[in-house]
């Protein structure tokens, strides 16, 4: 297996006991089978042409058209994915929603259909046109990387950080935490990812806030020695946080996951069970809630990462799927630019970063841990017993 096949967010999973199970995680992902002939081939150095490929699908009774699951189960998986964080999905991410985590095998003109029996006023405006934007330039992945943080959630607690590739549209890193704004851990986020990837950016480009001062320092060290214009210091980027187009682009598409917990979190502050500005009550909510958001969030980034972007008339870099631009970029005229990083600049680089926690507070966080031990409960794994398990730990922690 290549350099490539790592990292929480890499689409090609590191370990099936059989070719049967790669096969199956590929095609419930929608890639075509001439692009898992390529991925296979590149990645886990498995050799099979498209018709070995084909006959396998067959006797695995993985077909793309026919023997489709019958509508009233695609109803109530909606309308499941319609009660969570998912109920903003267009009838493109449903579809690739229903196929890769219900296990359901439906055409996508019925998932549309029924998408709008069940959800007509989410329909109705998905149907508005986007804003065009400036145009783009970039000679292939890992040329630039956009990093930015969001504040959305900030008020509650959650402090989202992403990275996104300029050319690929490939989401690197979206990462939760109770900071965003810690020069250590957002180091760490970049670090993580040059690791993964097996060397780092031409360029990063980011806002001129001092989270990001860390990241400058190691990105012009480790192309310190670079003969081309972006070599050193010119190899990190700064500009304002709207003309960073790449990373504002993704925020606007998270946006309505988002607006869906900052529902979720404001419901407890109507209710009078959360504090706005309470370290206890915040706390308390990193500890149920943290896990759970970044779940999702991981999961909308492999969604994104999995899906095709369309061809567009003004666009400069190509259409396709974020995955397959970022690791088969020959394909589109593209070139891998990752400038390798020698291993010990990488390990020289470790100490200036800091891994990120779950809660703000350590403290808090071994006592939580060891107050659920003693309520013999398990760690959260849906929004009903997150909800539950922060009203019972505020109660506790208030009164200790």
């Amino acid at each position: 297996m290549n350099r490539h096949a790592v990292g929480p967010l890499h689409p090609f999973p590191r370990q099936f006991d059989t070719v049967d199970e790669l096969l199956e995680y590929y095609w419930r992902r929608g890639y075509q089978y001439a692009e898992i002939s390529q991925l296979l081939l590149r990645v886990h150095n498995i050799n099979l042409n498209v018709r070995q490929i084909k006959y396998r699908f067959k006797k695995l009774g993985l077909l793309r058209y026919g023997g489709a699951d019958p509508d009233d189960a695609v109803r109530r998986a909606i309308q499941e994915e319609l009660q969570g964080p998912n109920k903003h999905y267009g009838y493109r991410r449903m579809h690739r929603c229903l196929v890769r985590d219900h296990g359901l095998n439906v055409r996508r003109i019925t998932v549309q259909h029924i998408l709008r029996e069940e959800d007509p006023e989410g329909s109705e405006q998905r149907r508005r046109r986007r804003l065009s934007r400036r145009q783009y330039f970039s000679l292939g992945p890992n040329m630039t990387w956009h990093i930015d943080g969001n504040d959305k959630l900030r008020p509650y607690g959650f402090c989202i950080h992403g990275c996104i590739d300029g050319y690929s549209r490939r989401i690197l890193w979206l990462k939760v935490g109770p900071t965003n704004k810690c020069p250590k851990v957002v180091a760490g986020f970049y670090l993580d990812t040059v690791c993964q990837l097996g060397g780092c950016p031409l360029v990063v480009r980011s806002d001129p806030g001092s989270e990001n001062v860390v990241v400058a320092a190691i990105q012009g060290t480790f192309r310190a020695t670079g003969d081309d214009e972006y070599s050193g210091p010119r190899s990190h980027q700064y500009g304002k946080s709207v003309h960073n187009q790449r990373i504002e682009a993704f925020w606007s598409h998270l946006k309505p996951k988002l607006v869906f917990w900052i529902q979720v979190f404001q419901g407890l502050v109507d209710d009078g069970d959360l504090e706005l500005g309470n370290s206890i009550h915040t706390w308390c909510l990193q500890f149920c809630f943290m896990p759970i958001v970044a779940r999702d969030l991981n999961s909308f980034a492999e969604d994104w990462n999995d899906r095709r972007i369309p061809p567009h008339h003004s666009a400069s870099v190509p259409a396709g799927r974020p995955n397959i631009l970022h690791f088969l970029p020959e394909q589109t005229g593209g070139r891998d630019m990752l400038q390798v990083v020698p291993g010990g600049m990488l390990r020289a680089a470790r100490c200036h970063c800091k891994p990120y926690s779950m809660v703000g507070n350590e403290s808090f966080q071994r006592y939580a841990g060891e107050m659920l031990t003693r309520m013999d409960r398990t760690t959260p794994n849906s929004i009903i017993e997150a909800l539950d398990l922060y009203r019972e730990l505020v109660v506790i922690a208030t009164a200790m």
